[in-house]
C-alpha cells in the first residue's frame, strides 16, 4: 500500500511555533525527536506515531482532535 503524501499537515502547529517564537528545534528537542523528523511529519511526508501526536498535543496545548484530524497517524 502505496502512503500518499498530504498538505502540510500540522497548520495549527506552526502557528502555535510562530506565536511563541518555538524553533523546530526546539519544539524537536522537547518531544525528544530529531529536527528532521519533525519536519517530516510537519510536512506530511511521515506518519506521526500515536505517541508523538499525544505528546504534540500536550506540549503545544493543541487539542488532540485537531491533530488527529490532520495527520495520519500511524
Amino acid at each position: 500500500m502505496a502512503y500518499h503524501r498530504t498538505k502540510r499537515a500540522y497548520p495549527t502547529i506552526q502557528a502555535w511555533m510562530h506565536a511563541t517564537s518555538t524553533t523546530q528545534r526546539d519544539l524537536a528537542k522537547l518531544l525528544g525527536i530529531s529536527q528532521s523528523h519533525l519536519c517530516n511529519v510537519m510536512r506530511g511526508n511521515r506518519r506521526a506515531s500515536l505517541n508523538l501526536a499525544l505528546e504534540l498535543a500536550k506540549v503545544t496545548n493543541v487539542p488532540i482532535e485537531t491533530i488527529a484530524g490532520t495527520a495520519r497517524v500511524a
